[in-house]
């Protein structure tokens, strides 16, 4: 429900993290972000420490970004600063 409140409203300027998890619900999530246009970035599952979530989201196909767990803030940070609007 978060991931297609977020695409609803955004579209293309929505943004998804799965960042740990056990089960496959952010998957979902992940294709609806991607059908607005929005962008998907999730963990290396070696560096989750439950990598379930983060593998079933890269089986999609629609995550854009994979990075170890400690380099995903530091990307958001320069993407959404790079793409800020005054």
């Amino acid at each position: 429900m978060l991931f297609e409140s977020v695409a609803a409203h955004y579209h293309d300027r929505a943004s998804a993290g799965v960042l740990s998890g056990v089960e496959s619900d952010g998957a979902g999530g992940t294709c609806i972000i991607k059908r607005f246009g929005g962008i998907v970035v999730t963990p290396d599952p070696g560096t989750a420490e439950y990598p379930g979530m983060p593998e079933a989201a890269i089986r999609t196909g629609t995550v854009d970004v994979v990075l170890p767990l400690g380099s995903i803030a530091p990307y958001l940070e320069k993407l959404f600063s790079e793409n800020a609007t005054p």
